[in-house]
């Protein structure tokens, strides 16, 4: 009986299959393999459609991309009562909220119907005229949304969750060598003249994902010159490959998984291209990694290359001494995140040189060693500091263990961090909570701290904290902001 029968699905990687196969099994089919059983969240074994009475999706922005297998997947399951749970149901804009509409059904009518809700909500907003949008949202959201945040206060106005302190601590700092102000310089003038060229090329899918591209070698140049290079191109960040999207709507949807690949961003490339700023290379330096500009910036970075430091690790070195100090019996045991797995491999070998002990977690570690490097963490009083990737370790895990959190560069969806931050202010936590948040001064930096905060304010104006506004994703425009960083 459906009714008292429980499933979950989407907590290992054969029921993610499931879901992102769909009804009957069809990616299976499609690729020419063996017919796949029907799954049981669609179909019962006598072959009848499977109906629940109620279905519950966790992290349920993880669907936010309405042309996604797995978002089309949940679209189809049947269920009497559907509950999205996020702590994020808007990260780039009111877009975001559709798919959670559509999965709910009828009853949100007509904001279930992608057409009625382009019409009614996102044409306006796009028009300039967003304040009727919001406040249609803002309507339809007191009746279905029950929100609770750390700062809810029940009936007689005690907190409903009792948490320690926490304090986000922005540390913006100038360049500390004139060495590395100059390579940066040097990055960001080559990659707006790069970029200048890109616009013209009328490719508006190519245009794209390569000016994302420009932008990520800038945030590089402000971590550590020697990201500059190719090797630097190994580091996917766990990203989803831009050559599984081919439309520029799925390209918007999926900004911030492209946003975090560097490199080619999965484009086929048919003539030889500088690997840093793209640019394509004579036929006589076709074997070539790197354009001349490029590679006069990396003999600038190759300065920096074995275990010369940047200012970036020399203040994260500063700040692991300053909590060390803070009780050098027990010290307070500190997380330290960052999008670039190419970035904690630099990281890595200084930390172990100050003799702190350290475990690392990221996507290229098996399940098995993520499992080691966290009871490493938990139980090892001699651990003291968690390497660990932004995109791997911003959800899911329980990080109480550690009360200092070190942010080594921002991400523009401030959403994200905010997650990585409460990995270890939640519940459980005994000790005041520090975030801090490193960034270089006058860089990108300032601007994609500058765009967190619009995005950040649109997510609460559709939630109804404050007056209407129009709301953006990561656009091309907003890309070209962050590019005059």
């Amino acid at each position: 009986n459906p009714k008292k029968a429980g499933r979950t699905a989407g907590g290992s990687s054969d029921d993610e299959a499931e879901l992102s196969d769909g009804p009957g099994g069809k990616k299976s089919q499609a690729k020419g393999k063996k017919k796949a059983k029907p799954c049981p969240l669609f179909t019962k074994e006598d072959g009848s459609p499977m109906r629940f009475w109620s279905i519950i999706l966790d992290e349920a922005h993880g669907i936010k991309n309405r042309n996604a297998q797995k978002t089309k997947a949940c679209f189809e399951l049947r269920g009497t009562y559907k509950w999205c749970l996020t702590g994020t149901p808007i990260q780039n804009g009111v877009e975001d909220l559709f798919p959670l509409l559509r999965f709910i059904g009828p009853s949100v009518k007509p904001f279930n119907d992608y057409a009625q809700f382009q019409e009614k909500i996102l044409k306006p907003m796009k028009s300039g005229n967003g304040k009727g949008a919001i406040f249609k949202i803002q309507a339809l959201l007191k009746i279905i949304l029950l929100r609770r945040s750390k700062e809810s206060r029940d009936k007689a106005g005690n907190p409903i969750l009792k948490l320690p302190g926490k304090e986000l601590i922005l540390l913006r700092i100038p360049f500390r060598t004139s060495e590395e102000s100059q390579f940066y310089q040097s990055v960001k003038e080559r990659m707006m003249n790069r970029m200048a060229k890109i616009s013209a090329s009328g490719d508006l899918q190519r245009s794209y994902m390569a000016k994302l591209t420009l932008l990520l070698r800038m945030r590089q140049a402000t971590l550590h010159p020697a990201l500059s290079s190719d090797k630097a191109d190994a580091d996917n960040l766990e990203a989803t490959d831009a050559k599984n999207t081919s439309t520029v709507e799925d390209l918007e949807d999926k900004v911030d998984e492209l946003a975090a690949q560097i490199g080619g961003m999965g484009v086929t490339q048919a003539q030889a291209k500088c690997v840093i700023c793209l640019e394509v290379l004579p036929a006589e330096a076709a074997d070539a990694a790197h354009c001349v500009g490029c590679a006069r910036q990396l003999r600038l970075a190759e300065t920096f290359d074995g275990m010369q430091s940047s200012t970036k690790v020399a203040r994260l070195l500063e700040l692991l001494d300053e909590i060390q100090a803070e009780d050098p019996k027990t010290p307070k045991k500190t997380i330290v995140f960052s999008q670039f797995t190419s970035f904690l491999n630099l990281i890595e070998p200084f930390i172990k040189k100050a003799s702190y002990g350290y475990t690392r977690y990221d996507g290229a570690k098996s399940a098995d060693e993520k499992t080691r490097a966290l009871d490493k963490i938990k139980s090892d009083p001699k651990c003291t500091v968690l390497l660990i990737s932004l995109k791997c370790g911003s959800v899911g895990l329980n990080l109480t263990c550690c009360s200092r959190v070190i942010l080594m560069d921002p991400w523009w969806n401030p959403s994200i961090e905010t997650q990585a931050f409460d990995r270890s202010h939640r519940f459980g936590q005994r000790d005041d909570v520090k975030c801090y948040k490193i960034t270089i001064a006058d860089t990108i930096e300032d601007r994609i701290l500058e765009l967190q905060e619009q995005k950040q304010s649109a997510a609460n104006q559709a939630l109804g904290t404050e007056a209407a506004k129009k709301m953006n994703k990561l656009s091309v425009a907003e890309i070209l902001y962050l590019l005059k960083g």
